[in-house]
């Protein structure tokens, strides 16, 4: 019986509080590491598999603008 797929990406957490999902993709997936940048911030020149980047809209609010995705 196969498992359940381990999930690469979060389009439902699109719009959310930046803190709600780190909080669900670190419970999805907890050998991920999750990283928070303000959009504009500059792209990590690597992808890194063992990560997810959430790209949030920023102080004061902090919502997720970019689906966050592994790698």
């Amino acid at each position: 019986m196969a498992g359940i797929p381990e999930r690469q990406s979060w389009p439902d957490l699109l719009g959310k509080k930046a803190d709600y999902a780190k909080k669900v993709i670190e419970q999805d997936r907890p050998d991920l590491r999750v990283e928070m940048k303000n959009r504009g911030e500059p792209e990590p020149p690597i992808e890194e598999l063992d990560r997810v980047i959430i790209w949030t809209s920023g102080y004061p609010f902090y919502y997720v603008v970019e689906v966050p995705t592994q790698g």
